[in-house]
């Protein structure tokens, strides 16, 4: 849950303010570190979807700000 409010937040302050319509890019799927993110973040995504490296981690929050930080 936390997960998605920070990403919503982040894809509302890209989205709002912009004066045009925008396609969103979802990247998923093999997102395990933070050169991941920025990696897709260069190649235009709006968001990301972390599923399994998330659930495979004994302290989500701590993997969630690593990987947004």
């Amino acid at each position: 849950e936390r997960l998605a409010e920070r990403l919503a937040e982040r894809l509302a302050e890209r989205l709002v303010g912009s004066g045009e319509p925008k396609k969103v890019l979802v990247s998923e799927s093999g997102i395990h570190t933070r050169a991941d993110v920025e990696r897709l973040e260069v190649c235009g995504s709006s968001a990301i979807l972390v599923g399994t490296s998330l659930m495979r981690q004994p302290d989500i929050n701590a993997k969630i700000t690593e990987l947004l930080s």
